[in-house]
């Protein structure tokens, strides 16, 4: 799981950058990053966030936009999730945690406002969704989708 890299992208609000800080840290990945912050969440959520990152010896990366992310990191693929309206495909983490296991960088995109993500933006990669009824937004997205990659790491080893 080294190689994959959780983004919050387009976020106003500080609760939810901190609420994807503890996600992040819960799942025991290394970093989270975070582009296009403003208002409140680039004026304390960043603050926030990264105290609650570096108490966990974790980073938190901070972006402009979504293209800058992807200009550094250069993944190999790109899951930009989405409601299911917008979704080109339902998530598969057997997939994803079969990537991983080659080696493969690979880029979790979660739109942190609404409406979500614009289609430039969601151009950007492969657009995805969960099986649920309705949006359940990002944090309880990036929750399940976590949750099932690793569930599906753990049962190829």
């Amino acid at each position: 799981m080294e190689q994959l890299f959780v983004v919050l992208h387009n976020v106003h609000s500080t609760q939810r950058i901190k609420d994807m800080a503890k996600l992040v840290i819960g799942f025991g990945l290394k970093s989270l990053i975070v582009s296009k912050a403003e208002g409140a969440a680039a004026i304390s959520g960043i603050p926030e966030a990264q105290k609650i990152m570096y108490k966990e010896k974790r980073s938190l990366l901070c972006f402009p936009d979504l293209p800058d992310v992807i200009e550094l990191l250069k993944p190999e693929e790109i899951c930009v999730f989405v409601p299911q309206r917008f979704a080109k495909e339902t998530y598969n983490p057997s997939k994803i945690a079969a990537q991983l296991k080659e080696g493969r960088k690979i880029l979790f995109v979660f739109g942190g406002s609404e409406p979500g993500l614009s289609k430039r933006e969601m151009d950007l990669g492969r657009t995805m969704s969960l099986d649920v009824v309705d949006d359940i937004g990002p944090v309880g997205t990036a929750a399940i989708v976590l949750y099932e990659l690793m569930k599906s790491f753990k049962s190829n080893e």
